[in-house]
């Protein structure tokens, strides 16, 4: 193992700031937030958990992302508006899986 990730070119214990601002309404990466169309084909997750959070802390309007081939398709992700500012972002505390939408995707089975 080299010292960064090829999907991120960071070591993946070390993380990553992404400075994501609140206010924006288009954020594009290249690769997926961690568990949002992150499969890969050997039902691997490989998105990065520190760009989830960023997006979980900006909730911008659209966030287009690539580099996992299997996980192609769309997500309509409802936040949850009232989240206590001491919970980290998380899939269970930020998301309200009932009111999300799954668009499409090539790579659903856990």
């Amino acid at each position: 193992a080299g010292t960064s990730d090829w999907g991120f070119q960071y070591h993946p214990r070390e993380g990553h700031r992404f400075d994501i601002p609140e206010d924006v309404d288009v954020v594009i990466t290249h690769g997926p937030p961690k568990g949002i169309l992150d499969y890969t084909g050997s039902q691997q997750r490989a998105g990065c958990p520190h760009l989830f959070q960023a997006i979980a802390y900006a909730r911008p309007r659209l966030h287009c992302f690539g580099h996992i081939h299997e996980g192609w398709g769309g997500k309509l992700v409802t936040w949850r508006r009232h989240v206590a500012s001491d919970l980290p972002p998380s899939h269970f505390t930020h998301i309200d899986h009932a009111r999300s939408t799954l668009l499409g995707t090539a790579n659903i089975v856990p």
